[in-house]
Formats: structure tokens, sequence, C-alpha cells
């Protein structure tokens, strides 16, 4: 999803700079996939019901936990 700002990185190099260009390029990024997300999430709960479309958005944090562990980004603990 960050195929546009990792381009402009590769060209640009590793070091960031709050250019202008980097600014346009990181702010149309964010309007996309906001968009992008908004679409689709309405497109989904017009096809599923809205319960159903719910529970997919409140276990996000769950999922993400589970994914960084398995990544051994995280450890979980209580």
């Amino acid at each position: 999803m960050l195929i546009p700002f990792s381009v402009w990185c590769l060209l640009h190099g590793p070091r960031w700079s709050w250019t202008p260009a980097a600014m346009t390029t990181l702010l149309l990024q964010g309007l996309f996939m906001n968009g992008l997300s908004l679409y689709l999430w309405y497109q989904a709960v017009l096809r599923l019901d809205l319960a159903k479309t719910t529970a997919f958005l409140l276990s996000y944090p769950a999922l993400t936990m589970l994914f960084s562990w398995a990544l051994g980004r995280e450890t979980i603990s209580v």
C-alpha cells in the first residue's frame, strides 16, 4: 500500500527530508488510501450486514497483536 512513497524513497535516498515533493507524495498517498478504505468499508457494509462488518473491524487489534507476535516483533503479556 505504500508503493508510491517507497518508490519516492528509493529514488531520493534513504534519508527523510521535509521537501514539498515528499510532503505531496505522503499527502496524496494518505488521501488515496483513506478514500479507498472508506469506499471498501461501505461496500462491505452493503454486501454483508453491519454486525459482521463490525466484528471484522473490532478484531483488528487482536489480529495485529497476533501478527506482530508471529513476526517476532511483540511479546504477549497480561
